[in-house]
């Protein structure tokens, strides 16, 4: 958190308060927020960055459609999952009509309305989302990229609450066992226990909804 606030900081003193620079310090330190707990600095942090895209790249930026994805999954943090899901909405298609149909952006996008939609009692809505995040991120990563294997994760939990529990389990069973040994390869990253835990607790607590 702090070199993120120094970051700010430093984009503040040298280049004011209206740039895309700073936009992106402020989008960058908001998921740190997140991450410790204080969504409502995240999302004061999303909303000035998004202020600032607007201004100076335009609301038609991928730069700005990463900051309303960001600012979607900050307000589901908060309780206002409605909000947060016009937010992502709006991010996925300023991301279709900026992008080409294979980029990373794209997947995350579709990957987080997906999610949130899927525990929401709405997977049947969430799983074609997230079988074309998947495909994008198949598409465009190595094999062994932790990605494509959170991306299965997600669709794989959709399928079994939308009921198609066979197919569920196999994505949740091969992407929590790949995202353990990627985990174990790799002991001193954080960000990828994390998404192993997630993995892992997606695979042992599915219910059909």
């Amino acid at each position: 958190l702090r070199a993120s606030t120094e970051a700010v900081a430093i984009f503040r003193r040298g280049l004011g308060d209206d740039s895309a620079e700073l936009a992106g310090a402020l989008s960058n330190i908001a998921p740190v927020y997140l991450a410790l707990d204080r969504p409502a600095e995240s999302e004061a942090a999303l909303r000035e960055a998004l202020a600032l895209y607007a201004a100076s790249v335009g609301t038609e930026h991928p730069r700005y459609a990463a900051a309303q994805n960001k600012l979607g999954v900050t307000l589901v943090a908060l309780g206002r999952r409605a909000e947060g899901e016009a937010a992502m909405r709006e991010a996925l298609a300023i991301a279709q009509r900026a992008l080409p149909a294979v980029h990373p952006l794209r997947a995350a996008i579709l990957a987080s309305l997906g999610e949130v939609l899927s525990e929401s009692a709405r997977a049947p809505e969430a799983v074609p989302l997230l079988r074309e995040a998947l495909a994008i991120r198949r598409e465009a990563l190595p094999d062994d990229h932790p990605d494509r294997f959170v991306a299965a994760s997600l669709l794989g939990d959709a399928l079994w609450r939308a009921g198609t529990t066979a197919e569920g389990d196999r994505l949740l069973a091969a992407s929590a066992e790949a995202l353990a040994r990627a985990a174990a390869a790799a002991p001193d990253d954080a960000s990828l226990r994390e998404r192993a835990a997630d993995a892992a607790a997606r695979r042992a607590h599915r219910t059909p909804s």
